[in-house]
């Protein structure tokens, strides 16, 4: 079997700061780069094209479309799907030429590692994290609502996992932490509301409490300092205002 060819695909907005890196840890294992951008004010696009990146510009209109349309304009079939903010670790990349030589599966996943304000994450619920990244376009496309979208398989097929860790640089600040969760969870509260699923108030309050003894206990978030506290507080917080907007969401139609 002749070595598979791969095309990675990257969608932006302003993220100056991190396109460089993210493209330089794919670029020996992959034979295109694609970017796909959605209105950058920065240097986003003058740097990935300087990287030798393929930029194109499409407008934002949800991480499903513009991940899917991104695979759609790559040249090869085979799919390296991987966010602005990550890099390729280096046993993950010699994982990823492995494969390239002895394709067995239908996707492969990968586990993530999150950085957050500086630390890499053990605990917390942030790893594993495994996500589903290498894939043929032609078996799978991305699916899921407004936050938290997967590449899902067109049938049930054979997934394997592969070794070394997708590095995410996903938080610099408590600041953008909040900033973050404020914008996701509208789109998840909008998201639950399109599905018809009411607010209670033991989605509001207890399910959140519920969140943060899981992570910080079970899942072993005090290991992880200061900020596994952080990351585990923020998280019930998360689930708190999605629910709290969704439920403003009833209500603004009660009173329409």
């Amino acid at each position: 079997m002749s070595q598979l060819k791969i095309s990675a695909t990257i969608i932006t907005f302003n993220e100056a700061q991190k396109i460089a890196a993210c493209i330089d840890s794919v670029s020996d294992l992959v034979e295109e780069v694609v970017v796909v951008d959605s209105g950058s004010t920065d240097d986003t696009i003058e740097i990935a094209r300087s990287k030798g990146a393929r930029v194109l510009r499409h407008p934002f209109e949800g991480y499903v479309q513009q991940k899917n349309f991104a695979a759609k304009q790559a040249t090869h079939s085979i799919i390296l799907s991987i966010d602005a903010d990550e890099q390729i670790s280096p046993e993950l990349s010699d994982s990823i030429r492995q494969v390239r030589d002895t394709w067995a599966a239908d996707a492969y996943m990968m586990n993530r590692r999150n950085n957050y304000c500086g630390q890499w994450i053990k605990y917390s619920g942030w790893y594993p994290d495994r996500q589903l990244r290498l894939y043929d376009r032609r078996q799978a496309q991305w699916a899921g609502g407004s936050v938290h979208e997967r590449v899902q398989l067109n049938d049930t097929g054979k997934i394997e996992l592969l070794k070394g860790d997708l590095l995410h640089y996903t938080i610099d600040s408590r600041e953008q932490h909040l900033a973050q969760i404020e914008r996701f969870s509208a789109l998840a509260a909008a998201d639950l509301y399109a599905k018809g699923i009411q607010a209670s108030v033991f989605r509001i309050y207890v399910k959140p409490i519920g969140k943060f003894l899981y992570n910080f206990f079970v899942r072993r978030g005090f290991l992880d300092g200061a900020a596994g506290y952080q990351i585990c507080k923020n998280s019930a917080w998360s689930r708190h205002l999605r629910y709290k907007k969704l439920a403003e969401l009833w209500r603004t139609e009660d009173e329409s």
